[in-house]
């Protein structure tokens, strides 16, 4: 195909659905922002944006049960069974109850609540929008668990744990996968670590985990929007940690949950936090590191307990890419902290830099990052 005619809409004509989600719905709504299709008529799939984010949360029953509710919203969902089909309107319009299959008695899973749309004109036979829950695969671990297969032309609302010998779900156990869509034009939240790859132009994004507004720029990359004559000299980037984290018989690093801030390119930043944690008394102890921009560099100390069990302080310093440790001298009530300072300089790309832990040696015993650790930078140049 190539020209649809008529176009939407003259007098007399006839118009298929198509066509009308093509103008009405997709025409009308934000870029999508991914590269991967930008040769299409395709628009961003996800949950219209409410105060608090409450369309379509995924939540517990009142008193748990192996149920979940999702409440009353409106999200769009693409057609990707063929191209240029549209994107489809789902409205759900009361809280809905879905079953959660039984746990197992010794392994773990992951399943996903999504939003599908099926549609008869492009695969299958049947019409319709439904709120879904898939099963994930078993694992023998609840941090070796995936998400199974998402059905065609549907949008995750939510993740759920499904621990081993579990007979309820709580809250604890939902994480948000929702992300959302917005008008042409208008400002798309969004969180910082699924930041559109190729925002359009001037369109502006707002990072609801890290409170910083962004822009897209012509060549299809982003930045951080700047503050009106001081393009954030002077100005701090924060995060902290809202639960505790733990790991066991795990000296891979990998990234902190919350400890990550956006920064912009070719800019100098102070980097400073405290860093809240315990482990068994001489036992795995704490490996630290950071993630950065491709092009950047990060000199910094970790200002802490030294390893080996002596009540010595580590203030070796070392540039990201090279761990540096810190010792654990029990748990419960003896919280140790490491302070880490250092001087981050970014390249020609902007990203975020990103606090990374594990056991220094992987242990039986767990290592335990709490909930108010926090880090910030201070743009300087």
């Amino acid at each position: 195909m190539a020209i649809i005619s008529p176009p939407a809409y003259q007098q007399g004509g006839t118009y298929s659905a198509r066509t009308d989600r093509l103008s009405v719905i997709t025409g009308m709504l934000g870029y999508h922002g991914n590269s991967g299709d930008e040769a299409s008529l395709r628009t961003r799939s996800g949950v219209r944006p409410s105060y608090q984010q409450q369309q379509l949360a995924v939540s517990a029953q009142g008193t748990p049960n192996m149920t979940v509710s999702v409440s009353a919203g409106i999200c769009y969902v693409q057609n990707k069974d063929l191209a240029n089909y549209g994107a489809y309107t789902v409205i759900n319009d009361a809280p809905v109850t879905l079953p959660i299959a039984a746990s197992s008695g010794s392994q773990y899973r992951k399943d996903t609540v999504v939003a599908q749309v099926l549609d008869a004109e492009t695969l299958g036979t049947v019409n319709s929008g439904s709120l879904v829950v898939v099963q994930g695969p078993y694992a023998a671990t609840a941090g070796g668990t995936t998400r199974g297969i998402l059905p065609p032309n549907s949008i995750p609302l939510a993740d759920i744990a499904v621990d081993a010998g579990v007979t309820s779900i709580t809250n604890a156990k939902i994480s948000d996968a929702r992300s959302y869509q917005v008008a042409s034009g208008g400002i798309l939240p969004v969180v910082s670590t699924a930041l559109p790859d190729h925002p359009a132009p001037g369109q502006v994004m707002y990072a609801t985990d890290t409170d910083v507004f962004l822009y897209g720029k012509g060549d299809g990359s982003r930045a951080e929007l700047p503050l009106a004559g001081s393009a954030g000299i002077g100005t701090f980037r924060y995060a902290a940690k809202t639960l505790n984290q733990q790991l066991t018989n795990n000296a891979t690093l990998g990234n902190d949950t919350h400890l990550v801030v956006p920064v912009l390119a070719n800019a100098t930043y102070i980097v400073e936090g405290a860093i809240f944690y315990d482990g068994a008394y001489n036992q795995g102890d704490l490996k630290a590191d950071w993630s950065i921009p491709i092009g950047s560099n990060l000199m910094w100390s970790i200002n802490g307990p030294a390893t080996g069990g002596q009540a010595a302080y580590a203030s070796q310093s070392a540039l990201a890419g090279t761990p540096l440790t810190a010792g654990t001298y029990g748990t419960g009530g003896t919280q140790t902290t490491i302070t880490p300072r250092g001087l981050l300089t970014t390249g020609a790309t902007a990203g975020s830099l990103q606090f990374r832990w594990a056991q220094n040696n992987a242990h039986a015993s767990t290592l335990t990052l709490y909930q108010r650790s926090w880090i910030r930078v201070q743009r300087m140049a």
